[in-house]
């Protein structure tokens, strides 16, 4: 069997989806083809990247999925201004930020990141950034500076809700970008 690339998840809701979507339209006037604009449809949250997983790999990332949501409630989330790595003047990835990742997000982080570690998944490469990815520039070479349209949308409000489920979510990778499929749901339990 093929491995099967995986990382754990919320999506977004419809209102934010369309608030973001409307800021990427902005950023798209501006910066057009230099970036790879994520799909509406796939926005989200990475909480952990695992990478290729072969089957067996995979069942431990449905363990590390339900074991670091067990027991763990629900909590708002709010999506907030925008930035970019590394810098705005010279951006590779362009982002919506989270508000207050600290009040619940970065704790549901640091469970998934421990019960991926029981589960024999390693450590993540990097430290968990809260942020929802929606754009990345193609080619190596300088990307446009969107500094002003960033500094700009610092305060930008694109919404708050309350995740009900994480999930494990299967990309595929493709010429016109990934399409992701939910390999498994885990709920948060309602406050």
């Amino acid at each position: 069997m093929d491995a099967l690339r995986l990382f754990i998840a919320i999506r977004c809701p419809e209102p934010v989806v369309a608030a973001v979507a409307g800021w990427q339209a902005e950023l798209r006037a501006q910066a057009g083809q230099a970036y790879r604009w994520v799909a509406p449809t796939a926005f989200h949250l990475t909480l952990r990247f695992l990478g290729e997983l072969d089957e067996a790999g995979a069942r431990s990332a449905d363990a590390a999925l339900r074991e670091g949501v067990a027991g763990r409630s629900a909590f708002p989330v709010a999506l907030r201004g925008g930035g970019a790595f590394p810098k705005p003047a010279a951006a590779r990835v362009i982002w919506a930020g989270v508000a207050n990742a600290g009040d619940g997000l970065a704790d549901l982080a640091a469970a998934v990141e421990a019960a991926c570690a029981t589960q024999g998944l390693g450590h993540a490469d990097k430290p968990f950034s809260p942020h929802l990815t929606v754009g990345r520039a193609r080619a190596e070479g300088r990307a446009p500076d969107l500094g002003a349209v960033l500094r700009a949308a610092a305060t930008r409000e694109f919404g708050t809700w309350q995740p009900e489920a994480v999930e494990l979510i299967h990309s595929t990778l493709t010429p016109a970008g990934p399409i992701y499929r939910t390999r498994l749901t885990a709920p948060l339990a309602a406050r």
